[in-house]
């Protein structure tokens, strides 16, 4: 519910899904979940303002919204169905995925790797594990961070950026290990609020 919750706040910034929240979470829902998604709010806070019924946290509109997309949320749609395939490739890629990940699907990577391969071009899937979601968002992270330095030198750059067109790669280290840090603290609030009773559908 709570990634279903995250879709129409985010999209609705985005490609206006609806004009007030009323028309797609039921009260009191509607006057409290689109704060929660403020990136001001913990894990653990989502989680306890989020329902786990969606028949109770949506609307009948936005169920159907949902059930049949039309107007600007098929638009939307279409947009992010052409995350591997409709754009210019300008920097190497690599897809991460985790094979015990129960909420993304690995069959989204290998169909991502085939679109941009009948493209001409080349994406290896790097697998982090037999880990789950939360702990492949932490992995994951650190194991961009570490390519991400291996490419921070010139030498490595040229050598790399020759098997595709990319203009070129720069890294901010402190930055990157920030996010890394970031993200290990974002799957650890996760991590506390589920011991307590709360879930991540």
């Amino acid at each position: 519910m709570i990634y279903t919750a995250y879709l129409l706040i985010a999209w609705n910034r985005l490609h206006h899904l609806y004009d007030s929240p009323t028309e797609v979470f039921q009260a009191p829902f509607d006057s409290t979940i689109e704060q929660l998604f403020d990136n001001q709010h913990t894990g653990q806070q989502v989680v306890i303002g989020t329902l786990d019924d969606i028949s109770q946290l949506l609307t009948p509109h936005a169920l159907q919204m949902l059930r049949r997309p039309t107007g600007p949320l098929a638009a939307a749609l279409r947009i992010a169905d052409g995350t591997c395939t409709d754009w210019t490739q300008r920097a190497l890629i690599r897809l991460y995925m985790a094979t015990a990940d129960e909420q993304a699907a690995n069959a989204n990577s290998y169909r991502c790797q085939a679109a941009l391969h009948s493209h001409g071009i080349g994406a290896p899937v790097v697998s982090v594990g037999d880990v789950d979601h939360l702990d492949s968002n932490r992995l994951g992270t650190a194991a961009v961070v570490r390519w991400f330095l291996q490419l921070s030198s010139p030498s490595a750059i040229s050598a790399s950026c020759r098997a595709c067109r990319c203009r070129g790669v720069q890294v901010a280290s402190h930055h990157l290990d920030v996010v890394a840090g970031l993200t290990q603290g974002t799957t650890e609030q996760f991590r506390r609020s589920r011991r307590r009773g709360g879930s991540v559908p």
